[in-house]
């Protein structure tokens, strides 16, 4: 059991309060009643089927959004969006890259010289950590065979053992808890990335890496001199109407870019339209359409269906709808441009001991795909 909690403590996160979210619709709209209906039909059978679903909404251009909130929360609460953090990292690399601060084709080694002599690589491997570039960051084809968070975690589940209570709730100190593991193995998460081997030549496999997107949020830190939450709060997050008090969990002083970002679900659709309308809101180019292009178009490419993955650009999915911002448990922002259509999920799984066990035995209670199910039975066909 250690090694799946260990798993969570590395996608650690709590939910938060705030009242000053965007409005998605503009003007005096109306809903659409055919997504209403779709909406409270996947609301009453949540309980049943995922319960721990806690937000539904769906945007479509013309109409007013239409949601639905259970489990004790509101369209003011704020959830952990797990690694749908990890497309605001992907975008917030392509602000620097416009700005001339990074490029993709930058190798990473240099950055980390110290990181990687600490972990010992040479011979082949070390030639093939010399050829990793910021893009095979993005498109997570680093050249590790798994991803660092499981290798950190069969390596170090021992040191977690003095943290763990049992029925303790988790969901308001895992970050906390995370900085004291690493602290006592004296570790950085960025030595927990070059610790895993790179049997792999750097972008040519896909093998989904947490860490890979935390080094693209250090690498950001390097090259700005700024925190990705205080780099994208000017650039993004303000822009948007985004409410003063949104947080982002730290590990080690720095926010983590593979997670910890807590958004409401008006926040995720004003996200996810944002992308939709290629960087562009309002009469404001936020995000150059180029890395909005770019980053949604396909870099590795898979065999899938419906909402299934058919690709992967910079740090989101490619699904044969649209794309899909997807974190652990159930967390969504699904983009259908077809339909001008935006559908935001949100999950609270209870982070206690107890609760860890079904996520061992059942992955679907892990990656929440029973939400997004749900989702593709009653809302999208009412689009």
């Amino acid at each position: 059991m250690l090694l799946p909690i260990l798993a969570v403590v590395f996608l650690a996160g709590c939910q938060k309060d705030d009242s000053n979210e965007p409005e998605p619709g503009k003007g005096n709209l109306t809903e659409k009643p055919e997504l209403r209906k779709a909406v409270d039909q996947m609301a009453a059978v949540a309980p049943e089927t995922y319960k721990y679903i806690s937000g539904i909404e769906v945007w479509q251009e013309g109409y007013k959004p239409s949601g639905a909130w259970l489990n004790g929360t509101s369209s003011n609460t704020r959830h952990q969006m797990w690694s749908v953090t990890k497309t605001f990292t992907g975008i917030a690399i392509g602000m620097a890259v416009n700005e001339g601060k990074i490029s993709v084709s930058d190798k990473v080694a240099p950055m980390f010289s110290e990181e990687i002599s600490l972990s010992g690589i040479a011979g082949g491997e070390l030639e093939r950590v010399n050829k990793l570039t910021v893009k095979d960051l993005l498109t997570m084809t680093d050249g590790h065979s798994e991803d660092a968070v499981v290798t950190a975690a069969k390596t170090y589940s021992l040191s977690l053992l003095k943290y763990l209570k049992v029925g303790h709730d988790y969901s308001e100190d895992l970050a906390e808890v995370l900085t004291d593991v690493l602290k006592d193995i004296d570790k950085t998460i960025p030595q927990l990335f070059f610790d895993a081997d790179f049997t792999e030549e750097p972008g040519d496999d896909f093998v989904y890496d947490t860490f890979a997107s935390c080094l693209l949020a250090e690498i950001l830190r390097q090259r700005t001199g700024q925190d990705i939450h205080e780099y994208l709060d000017s650039r993004l997050f303000k822009p948007l109407g985004f409410g003063s008090t949104l947080t982002w969990d730290k590990v080690q002083g720095s926010s983590a870019g593979g997670w910890g970002l807590h958004l409401t679900t008006d926040e995720m659709i004003t996200f996810g339209r944002l992308l939709m309308d290629k960087g562009k809101w309002d009469d404001s180019q936020i995000i150059p359409s180029e890395w909005v292009s770019s980053a949604m178009s396909p870099q590795v490419n898979f065999t899938g269906d419906g909402y299934s993955a058919t690709g992967y650009g910079y740090q989101i999915w490619r699904i044969r709808d649209g794309w899909l911002c997807s974190g652990l448990f159930g967390q969504y922002i699904a983009i259908i441009p077809e339909k001008k259509a935006v559908i935001a999920i949100t999950t609270d799984y209870p982070l206690t001991s107890s609760a860890l066990l079904p996520l061992m035995n059942d992955q679907g209670q892990a990656d929440g795909t029973v939400a997004l199910s749900l989702a593709w039975k009653y809302i999208v066909p009412a689009l």
